[in-house]
């Protein structure tokens, strides 16, 4: 099992092939798919398109907040957190 998974074991700085390949794979993969997209989401105008990400950096901004804040109390953070 381990062999199999090995493709995983990847370098993100320099990008790997391996990185590059899982990341942008299946983006490339969905661009034909979104491409034949139909109806009212696929018709979108520029306006709508910035009010969804004004609203995304509003929402996403509280947690990331928060989680600066928290790692500049906290220096003893283990596991996952230390990474991020």
């Amino acid at each position: 099992m381990p062999a199999l998974l090995s493709f995983l074991n990847t370098t993100k700085y320099p990008a790997s092939l391996s990185f590059l390949l899982m990341t942008l794979g299946p983006t490339i993969a969905l661009i034909p798919l979104l491409d034949r997209a139909r109806g009212r989401v696929a018709n979108w105008s520029l306006g709508l398109l910035y009010l969804v990400w004004g609203s995304a950096i509003v929402m996403l901004y509280f947690p990331c907040r928060w989680y600066a804040d928290l790692k500049a109390r906290r220096s003893d953070l283990g596991g996952w957190l230390k990474y991020f």
